[in-house]
């Protein structure tokens, strides 16, 4: 019984560490300062949620644990290139795992991360360039969508005359395909984030 308890209040600390939130500094590199600022506006994630991303990456048990993998090369590596201290709100549950972590193996906490923050980048770097590239693919059919409402347009405009309301209905579904496509089509010729369209759906 007692068993169950202690195991019952381990569940409900470690769901309180999650929550619960606290400040720490890292010295990390410009580049994983920028990196971090840049993912959190992207995709609109808060920078407590992207280090509990990292939390994963750095602690995980499967074959992509990439802290473990490299703890000699972090111990043989300098902190020169850590030149920029930044303070950052995170999770109590990231930030005590972290610095278990660290004291086990005997690396620097700011290193760990700067690195974690640099694998981070790569990963989602390559899954937004395969977004990117089903959204090239995508963007045709969007096209040829909006051709059909538009001609869709004018058959029912012919059949129902120009005042039936249902044609304002039509127009609002044109105008947001025009705006769906005018959008993404710029954004894929620029280069831009993909998490930056501008048009907005609103709920009714």
């Amino acid at each position: 019984m007692s068993k169950k308890i202690n195991s019952k209040h381990a569940l409900i600390r470690d769901s309180l560490r999650a929550k619960k939130s606290t400040r720490t500094t890292f010295k990390l590199s410009p580049a994983s300062v920028t990196a971090l600022a840049h993912i959190s506006k992207t995709e609109k994630v808060t920078l407590k949620e992207i280090f509990n991303l990292l939390r994963s990456l750095i602690l995980t048990d499967d074959d992509g644990n990439f802290a473990t993998d490299r703890v000699q090369e972090l111990k043989d590596s300098d902190l020169n290139h850590l030149t920029q201290r930044k303070t950052y709100v995170v999770s109590q549950e990231f930030l005590d795992d972290l610095n278990e972590f660290c004291s086990e193996q005997g690396v620097s906490r700011d290193l760990v991360i700067d690195r974690a923050i640099n694998f981070y980048v790569v990963v989602w770097h390559s899954e937004e360039q395969r977004q990117r590239k089903l959204r090239e693919k995508a963007l045709p059919l969007l096209e040829e969508l909006e051709l059909k409402i538009k001609n869709t347009l004018k058959e029912v405009e012919e059949i129902l005359g120009p005042n039936d309301e249902v044609l304002y209905y039509l127009h609002e579904e044109l105008k947001l395909s025009e705006e769906i496509t005018g959008e993404l089509g710029t954004q894929l010729a620029e280069g831009n984030p993909l998490g930056n369209l501008k048009f907005v759906i609103e709920d009714e």
